[in-house]
């Protein structure tokens, strides 16, 4: 995740996607010697997702760094409660700092942070270790090269007992840790007597080993298969909705009862169902949902599995479990698809400009009431900054999902000037065919179809992080472009057809007619006079279930009197009613 040596020249996507790839291709531990900054949403999600979903739902095991500024503050991302933080230990059992026994001469003159969110503390000055360059030395210093060694018991546990989630993996190394040096472990935390400098002491391979209950060591092929969609947009579907998906793994996906599948409940009914996908090419699947009711939507995700031996599945959204077959543990948000007609519209934040400051977090707010369901969100920015690559900035909803629209692009470029972000653009801003100053529509870093189904209604925020040095720049401007259902979000489908009503009655000259539709069919809404003559056919079409459904009827040129209306449903007499109009 390093530019070549000796530069190092990294950002918080590459860090980001480094995290990403290394635990979808079945990494078990995941060693992070370096941090600071800024918390970044980017790297604080790969960390998340691989804890939550690495080792087929076990749990990646993730090491950081405390840092070397001999301060009590443990840096990011080490000081992140799913990462195992590790402070530096000297050949002394002290905390390691500018007076511990290892600063000989001043050859050693510094010190392990430490502090809240520090777990245990390892060896970290004159370590033996290979160069960059090829080469031996006793060299290796700072929690840098703490983390990795505190890395290695994790490894050696699980490979005693591979199917150890990654929080047992933590309670045995925080419980085996040896209270070393003259420290008082005198505060009481979930695994056992901690100390602010120590945390729950020096690492112990031995005593961790001794402490792991035995278990199958033969790790199996951990790969889950990848799956990339193409959701449908909400609007008007006058047929059946199809949804593909690229599904592939090294291993092969598993197909018969456990091929691939979409779980899903509609608005009115939360039970699952289930749609089996048909392979359509060489990766390439295709599901059909049943035909889905004017204003009804569904709520769903798609499941996979592999032929492994022991399957590893793989869910979007992700998060879901359960193999033969796969995904029956639903992740905990599901994609949203609606059949209704739709409006936009475009709310801008009064809560600018603002300017953007390194090291620090940046919010700007909108307040939405409006208390409807989200179909589709695009977010609008202008954004001037002297260095776009240290720029990371994201979305997030009421409900509190977060989306990275950009992050660590743009290398040396500057400004976002009416830079639009919707899922549907053709380019990617993290793409190379993306350069600053970024103008124009672009897909985001993630997906903000995630914000689907969500409420709209209370405070957005866009969230901007500056882990440059000497930075500058403002958000000068932003706005969110919504796309919601012109209909109300809730509906219930009637249980049969039926005429309800016309109002007004009397009328003068217009009136609604208004019926019930329970399933798909052609209705015929007709008006004859009081002698039996038909007047006009106002409807005869294809309806889909719907609760009150209408159509209105003109009776200018008509004389005064008693008209009747009657209902069909596929050539099926359903009712009359008397109508009264009055001039």
């Amino acid at each position: 995740v390093f530019g070549p040596y000796p530069g190092a020249y990294t950002t918080d996507l590459i860090l980001a996607k480094g995290l990403q790839w290394s635990w979808t291709r079945g990494a078990s531990v995941i060693n992070c010697s370096w941090g600071g900054g800024v918390p970044s949403p980017l790297i604080t999600n790969a960390i998340r997702d691989a804890v939550k979903y690495g080792r087929s739902g076990r749990g990646t095991v993730v090491f950081g760094g405390s840092g070397n500024s001999n301060v009590e503050e443990v840096i990011y991302p080490a000081s992140m409660p799913e990462v195992i933080g590790v402070g530096g230990l000297s050949p002394c059992n002290q905390r390691k700092s500018t007076t511990s026994c290892d600063n000989i001469g001043g050859t050693q003159n510094w010190g392990a942070c430490y502090g809240e969110g520090l777990s245990v503390v390892a060896p970290t000055t004159f370590i033996g270790t290979t160069t960059l360059l090829g080469g031996w030395c006793i060299c290796g210093n700072g929690t840098s090269a703490a983390s990795p060694l505190a890395a290695g018991v994790g490894a050696l546990i699980i490979s005693k007992n591979i199917n150890l989630s990654g929080d047992s993996v933590k309670m045995i190394i925080e419980r085996s840790a040896r209270k070393v040096g003259n420290y008082s472990y005198n505060i009481l935390k979930e695994n056992g007597w901690w100390n602010n400098e120590m945390g729950y002491g020096a690492i112990d391979a031995k005593a961790a080993l001794d402490m792991t209950p035995a278990g199958p060591s033969e790790v199996y092929e951990q790969i889950p298969p990848v799956i990339k969609i193409y959701p449908p947009e909400s609007g008007i579907f006058s047929s059946v909705i199809t949804l593909e998906a690229d599904i592939y793994d090294l291993s092969g996906i598993a197909t018969g009862v456990n091929s691939p599948r979409i779980y899903y409940h509609t608005i009115q009914r939360n039970d699952l169902q289930i749609i089996t996908g048909v392979k359509i090419s060489q990766d390439r699947y295709r599901f059909t949902f049943p035909v889905i009711p004017l204003s009804e939507g569904f709520y769903y995700y798609i499941a996979a599995q592999d032929v492994s031996n022991v399957p590893n599945v793989t869910t979007y959204p992700p998060g879901g479990k359960g193999y033969n077959p796969p995904g029956k543990i639903p992740p905990e948000r599901f994609m949203f698809v609606r059949n209704t007609r739709t409006y936009d519209t475009i709310l801008t934040s009064n809560n600018v400009p603002i300017p953007i400051n390194s090291f620090r977090d940046t919010f700007s707010i909108l307040n939405v009431a409006i208390d409807k369901i989200v179909l589709d969100v695009n977010c609008l920015v202008n954004i001037e900054h002297t260095y776009d690559a240290d720029l990371i900035f994201s979305l997030i909803s009421p409900s509190g999902t977060e989306i990275t629209l950009a992050g660590g692009v743009g290398d040396s470029g500057r400004n976002f000037i009416n830079t639009e972000f919707d899922d549907e653009a053709q380019i990617a801003i993290d793409s190379s065919l993306a350069r600053a100053p970024f103008t124009g529509v672009f897909k985001p870093i993630d997906r903000l179809w995630l914000f689907d189904g969500e409420s709209a209604s209370g405070v957005w925020k866009l969230r901007l992080v500056d882990n440059g040095i000497g930075d500058k720049g403002n958000l000068l401007a932003w706005s969110l472009k919504f796309r919601f259902s012109d209909g109300p979000d809730y509906v219930t489908v009637p249980g049969e057809f039926s005429l309800v009503k016309n109002y007004p009655n009397p009328f003068n000259p217009v009136t609604r007619i208004v019926f019930n539709v329970p399933r798909s069919a052609r209705i015929k809404i007709s008006v004859y006079d009081i002698t039996g003559r038909l007047v006009k056919i106002i409807i005869d079409e294809l309806r889909y279930p719907m609760l009150e459904d209408f159509v209105d009827f003109d009776a200018s040129g008509l004389a005064s009197g008693i008209y009747f209306c009657t209902m069909e449903a596929d050539g099926r007499f359903i009712d009359s009613r008397k109508m009264v109009l009055v001039r």
